[in-house]
């Protein structure tokens, strides 16, 4: 066919110059072939419809009437103004195409778009900007230059493929956003012809900085991915491994392994550059505060430190462990938390140092100011940050729906609970969680039926033998109760918040020679070692010993207390609801807050915890972190 045919079959007066049918229709089976429209009927449809009536110059025929009938099947009494089929279908075209621009068509010659407010689709070229040699040259005066070589793939598969192009456009994207640093790129992303097994300087192309280069494997986990920088800015090339690993074909690993590789020039730059302050200042835009390199400006570091070589990410992952175990002994009420919270500290500290987007060390800075520092604001950055870094990690998950269910109350955390439980059915931190919320809602069915899920699964879970003590205290099955509050007491060596709460239990029976012994227990263990504040205070609560237990609240506030945290939701607790004492203790936590919280305007990830002095030696932590793993 001529190409004069060609034009007039495809009706040039709605194509771009140029632009033919055939291009249309091999970027038209492009689209619908791509996972956005996998299973996506109507949509395929919808837009096959739309696009051959572009083609064939009867735009006056699509219509919301037409459509419904001709595309949706409608009869023709079809009344577009009672049945919004066609504009639900629009939109959902619209975003399906939208998805397919983003992900997958960034390197194709064509666009074709749904524009709003019409059902006629657009066809157009994709924009490419021209720039001179003179432009470039001005564009890399004064900076450096990092040159960005084809990803270097071992196999022909279409998904990695993909994955990789998607990868290489999301890195291209983050580092052009530095301030300080000029992207080049060669137009093809990736080559077969050799393995990258080592991270190799290679030949590097005139006035290049930095050169990034990457190798993609197809293993049975997923892929194996090595990303290496050549830091030729120095007398001799200096290698660095930027990210080493086996990810999953997920859009959040591909975050995972850019915020790495970014973190990685970053620090690079930093210690190249002598006015490396500015970009720092200015480059707000990659949302990446958290880094290491981001946040200090100075001091004698290796840079190798700083990059998540295996044997940095398994110490970095050993401290992060230990300060999750530390945290631990602070909830369970058998640690003192001025002792014990700035080790957890340095140790996310020390953690970070390693490795600087570590979700681990993100979710403990959360757990630390969330339990330690009552910064609810700032807890929530450290939380959405590790969720972010690792949003399939089920423990982060569950953590995060725990503060929600504190601060925002058990309803709107049941919800988030059972998305998790959907994804990963065997967690037993989510049904704990789960049957907490439950509780607090006062359905206890539903509260013992997922503590005996947790008990079952885990028979030592000392917190899934205290709800079900609990729950089966409020439906007066009170031989049960005791027998699995005892064993909860029993499994976690006397915690004394469980000690306090079978306190309460006794009195509520009217049992005070019972309960008074328990009190006298902790008073007496409480002059040998830490006893929490808060679990005291229940204990004269239960006694009906209302002021002492003020004053003992009070303790718990200057000791921050982990266990006041909860005295807001536990229902033991609500005879002092109605105490203005009680009311401005909890106003002074900011427990009363709701959950829409407003990030901090300059989160810090490593900082130095306002509120936390120490002056602990690292190697005290490195022996325990060694003891942890």
């Amino acid at each position: 066919m001529s190409k004069a045919g060609r034009i007039a079959k495809g009706n040039s007066t709605f194509l771009p110059t140029g632009v033919f049918q055939d291009d249309v229709d091999r970027q038209l089976a492009k689209i619908l072939e791509s996972k956005p429209f996998a299973g996506a009927i109507r949509s395929k449809y919808f837009l096959q419809y739309t696009v051959s009536k572009l083609l064939e110059g009867q735009i006056n025929q699509i219509k919301e009437y037409t459509i419904g009938v001709e595309v949706f099947g409608k009869d023709e009494s079809f009344d577009p103004r009672c049945s919004p089929i066609v504009r639900v279908e629009a939109a959902r075209l619209r975003k399906k195409l939208q998805a397919y621009v983003n992900h997958y068509g960034m390197g194709d010659v064509l666009i074709i778009d749904l524009p709003k407010g019409t059902y006629v689709p657009v066809v157009r070229k994709a924009h490419r900007p021209q720039t001179s040699q003179a432009d470039v040259e001005a564009l890399f005066a004064g900076k450096m230059t990092i040159r960005v070589l084809p990803f270097l793939i071992l196999e022909n598969d279409k998904d990695t493929e993909v994955f990789g192009k998607q990868l290489a456009e999301e890195l291209m994207q983050q580092l052009a956003s530095i301030t300080a640093l000029s992207v080049c790129a060669l137009a093809d992303w990736f080559r077969s012809d050799h393995v990258l097994d080592g991270a190799h300087p290679v030949d590097a192309p005139p006035q290049a900085d930095l050169l990034l280069q990457a190798g993609i494997h197809r293993t049975d986990p997923g892929l194996q991915i090595k990303v290496f920088l050549t830091d030729l800015s120095g007398e001799m090339p200096q290698p660095y491994i930027a990210f080493e690993g086996i990810v999953q074909l997920l859009s959040a690993s591909r975050r995972e392994i850019v915020t790495h590789v970014v973190s990685a020039v970053k620090t690079i730059l930093s210690n190249r550059r002598p006015d490396a302050h500015a970009y720092r200042r200015e480059d707000s835009s990659l949302n990446l505060k958290d880094s290491i390199s981001y946040q200090e400006t100075s001091g004698n570091r290796n840079p190798n430190a700083l990059l998540p070589s295996a044997e940095n990410q398994s110490h970095a992952r050993n401290l992060a462990r230990l300060a999750h175990f530390y945290v631990s002994q602070v909830l369970q009420g058998v640690a003192a938390p001025h002792t014990v919270m700035p080790k957890a500290e340095l140790a996310v500290r020390e953690s970070l140092n390693y490795e600087s987007c570590l979700p681990l060390a993100h979710l403990a800075l959360g757990l630390i100011h969330f339990y330690y520092l009552w910064n609810a604001s700032t807890a929530q950055w450290h939380f959405s940050r590790a969720s972010q870094l690792a949003p399939n990690d089920v423990d982060v998950m569950t953590w995060c729906a725990h503060k929600c269910l504190v601060l925002s109350g058990p309803r709107k955390a049941i919800r988030q609970i059972e998305q998790i439980l959907a994804y990963q059915q065997e967690s037993n931190s989510a049904r704990l969680n789960l049957s907490l919320a439950w509780y607090l809602l006062r359905d206890y069915d539903q509260a013992l039926y997922y503590a005996e899920k947790a008990v079952h699964a885990n028979p030592q879970c000392f917190w899934g033998h205290w709800i079900l003590g609990a729950s089966q205290g409020e439906c007066f099955q009170d031989e049960k109760a005791i027998k699995h509050l005892e064993t909860a007491i029993g499994i976690s060596a006397n915690s004394p918040p469980l000690v306090a709460w079978l306190a309460h239990f006794y009195a509520s029976r009217a049992m005070n020679g019972k309960a008074r012994a328990l009190v006298s227990e902790l008073i007496h263990l409480s002059n040998q070692k830490y006893v929490s504040p808060a679990a005291l205070a229940l204990g004269h609560l239960a006694l009906g010993e209302k002021d002492r237990s003020i004053q003992l609240l009070e303790q718990a506030w200057v000791a921050k207390d982990s266990f006041l945290v909860y005295v807001k939701i536990l229902p033991c607790f609500s005879s002092l609801h109605s105490d203005d004492r009680f009311e401005s203790l909890v106003n002074r936590m900011g427990l009363g807050i709701s959950s829409d919280f407003l990030e901090p305007a300059e989160p810090l990830v490593r900082e130095q915890i306002s509120g936390i002095e120490t002056d602990l030696e690292l190697s005290t932590l490195l022996t325990d972190a060694s003891l942890i793993s």
